[in-house]
């Protein structure tokens, strides 16, 4: 069946309006049900699902709530003010513990034990990546120089926050990022490589040294090189959860 985009916004606004009406009357029932309690009149689940439209508007004809319409949409207002209000000091404290020395510190500690992040592979097919390559004499899965940068963010910033690399400092790649990844092992086997023992997944790894990596090589999974990628980690991890508060 074909939808003209007339017809298609009509439904999507339907849809909207639906999902309004049903948020309204559950925020409705809710204040009519702390009302009546405080009447000391309770209605349970089963009482509400057997007809509370009917029960409710018994309770109100005789009660001594005499709740007008007006009123009662102004509690509904004032109820659905009170949430937004609430997301919004969530979201803005959220912001703030992103921005904080611990709230970045977790953020960055996260992205450097995302296991899925690392895979990679020195075939000549890309797509056959479902474990870390590792060495001939060596069990140890080898992570790509990707997880080096990422360490160096990391270390950095756990160190006093200040970065090994800024804009003005970047140095542009030069290379082909396949033939970087298919040949890792030949052009990088005999450097200097750590261990590393932290990460879900990633025990039993090892990464090659930040200093060991040239200024001008092409990463094999993004393309960029070591101080691009630095300064977008940088930016993405550090600077801009801290703009976010600044400039909100």
């Amino acid at each position: 069946m074909n939808l003209t985009e007339a017809k298609l916004k009509h439904l999507v606004l339907e849809e909207v309006e639906r999902y309004l009406i049903e948020r309204q009357v559950e925020e409705f029932v809710q204040i009519l049900k702390e009302e009546l309690a405080k009447e000391g009149i309770v209605l349970n689940e089963e009482q509400l699902d057997e007809g509370w439209k009917e029960r409710i508007a018994a309770v109100l004809i005789g009660s001594t709530l005499a709740l007008g319409a007006g009123a009662l949409q102004h509690k509904v207002d004032a109820h659905q003010q009170a949430l937004s209000d609430q997301i919004a000091m969530n979201v803005e404290a959220a912001a703030e513990y992103k921005a904080s020395d611990v709230g970045i510190l977790t953020g960055l500690q996260k992205q450097l034990d995302n296991t899925a992040a690392y895979i990679w592979t020195w075939s000549d097919n890309p797509q056959d990546a479902t474990m870390l390559p590792h060495f001939p004499d060596s069990n140890a899965g080898v992570l790509p120089p990707e997880f080096s940068v990422m360490k160096q963010v990391v270390d950095d910033y756990a160190n006093g926050g200040k970065p090994s690399y800024t804009p003005e400092d970047v140095t542009p790649p030069s290379g082909d990022r396949d033939q970087n990844r298919v040949n890792f092992e030949q052009d990088f086997g005999d450097k200097e490589f750590e261990s590393w023992g932290g990460g879900r997944g990633l025990q039993g790894s090892v990464y090659l040294d930040f200093d060991e990596i040239p200024e001008d090589y092409t990463m094999p999974q993004e393309g960029k090189s070591k101080s691009q990628l630095y300064v977008d980690l940088w930016d993405q991890y550090v600077q801009q959860p801290i703009e976010r508060v600044e400039n909100p």
